[in-house]
């Protein structure tokens, strides 16, 4: 028996007693993380999910003592229990449905119970940061993101329609779909705001958490500013050729997927 574990045999202990629940977490959840890691997480949109998951677990590791120090205030285990059902039932659902929003998304409440039961209420105050920022691994929904960036692509489409009218082209608007000359442009994806949005706020969150700022005035702009950079981000138009690529149509032949593409930064 070491030094250590004579000097503290409370420590050591705790630390036993983590063991079953670490290999349980991680045969419930390294399938998932593997399958964002080989799907999502691939494409430049879900890019930080990786980032976010190394910044829980060093975070979590920074907190440890909460873990393995004297048991306080577990004086309800009752909620721990059913956070716990809950995220399991969660997670259940989530993989049987092919719902990653689930599936990950019960990470939360089964760490939140596994803390109440386990550690008690402090253990959950001390880790709230953490349990909070495994929001930003959900994926987002495909239906909330085209209901949020619907009105993007109208505002951008409006915009895009009057400069080019004062700059002289002949141009009509249909919806998000703009008409100049033999060309077609369609507003594809107004800003990619959201998925930015969400990367963005990640990283500022982060970073105002590991800095400790008191200052409301400068958090306050640090925020601020993130919407700001999330709506100044580029618009992205393509112009769909109306002849057929198949003609040969130098234009259409030469583009990417078979038309050209046309930036509309400075637009936005």
């Amino acid at each position: 028996m070491s030094v250590a574990t004579i000097a503290n045999p409370r420590q050591d202990a705790s630390w036993k007693s983590l063991w079953p629940i670490l290999i349980g977490l991680a045969a419930l959840y390294l399938p998932s993380w593997y399958k964002l890691a080989t799907t999502i997480w691939q494409g430049e949109d879900q890019a930080h999910g990786p980032v976010i998951l190394a910044a829980v677990l060093f975070m979590v590791w920074q907190k440890r003592d909460c873990l393995i120090g004297e048991i306080q205030g577990r004086d309800n285990p009752i909620a721990g229990w059913l956070l716990l059902l809950f995220g399991l039932l969660l997670n259940v659902l989530g993989r049987t449905q092919g719902v990653m929003i689930f599936e990950i998304g019960s990470q939360i409440p089964v760490l939140a119970g596994i803390l109440l039961i386990a550690r008690g209420i402090s253990a959950v105050r001390a880790l709230w940061f953490p349990l909070f920022f495994l929001v930003f691994m959900i994926p987002l929904p495909g239906m909330l993101v085209d209901v949020v960036t619907g009105p993007l692509k109208q505002e951008i489409s409006e915009l895009v329609e009057m400069v080019l009218y004062w700059a002289g082209y002949p141009i009509a608007r249909s919806g998000v779909t703009l008409s100049i000359g033999p060309y077609q442009l369609l507003v594809a994806d107004a800003c990619s705001g959201l998925n930015s949005m969400f990367s963005l706020s990640a990283i500022g969150l982060l970073y105002l958490y590991i800095m400790q700022y008191r200052n409301w005035l400068r958090n306050g702009v640090l925020i601020a500013s993130l919407v700001w950079i999330t709506f100044a981000r580029r618009g992205r138009m393509e112009s769909r050729p109306k002849s057929n690529p198949k003609r040969g149509d130098p234009v259409a032949v030469n583009s990417p997927r078979g038309y050209p593409v046309v930036d509309t930064s400075p637009l936005t």
